[in-house]
């Protein structure tokens, strides 16, 4: 019955992370977690149409040293299960942007290790599509 709203759900989403307060670490975090159950669902393809919002580090951290510290791991974890799931469709200015916010996160010292090697094998994973966008080129 409701999946006739996956594209209203994730507006709505997007739309509680605009008009989240920057400042409020935990609501951000709550949002996050939320968003990222939502991800594990059959809703996940109303997010689709986002992932470019979704690739914003500004929309998904908010600002300030608190937010960075507190929800990069989960910001990274969640783009990384989007990834996962809309790699084969994923353009080429998509993939660019994906390359660099994960090959950052590799030497950030102020990363954990978990995070750290999930970029790695979030950037493992994309080898073919790589490969075939170079292969265009």
């Amino acid at each position: 019955m409701m999946k006739q709203y996956d594209d209203q759900i994730a507006k709505c989403v997007l739309s509680l992370l605009h008009s989240c307060p920057p400042e409020a670490v935990s609501t951000r975090k709550e949002l996050l977690v939320a968003t990222r159950q939502i991800l594990n669902t059959e809703f996940r393809k109303g997010f689709f149409p986002h992932f470019d919002d979704l690739l914003n580090e500004k929309l998904l951290l908010g600002v300030g040293k608190q937010a960075s510290q507190t929800l990069r791991p989960l910001v990274y974890s969640t783009i990384a299960d989007l990834v996962h799931h809309v790699r084969d469709s994923l353009s080429v200015s998509q993939l660019s942007r994906i390359i660099y916010l994960f090959s950052r996160n590799i030497y950030d010292v102020d990363l954990s290790v978990a995070v750290q090697s999930t970029s790695v094998r979030l950037l493992l994973t994309l080898v073919e599509k790589i490969c075939a966008v170079v292969y265009l080129y």
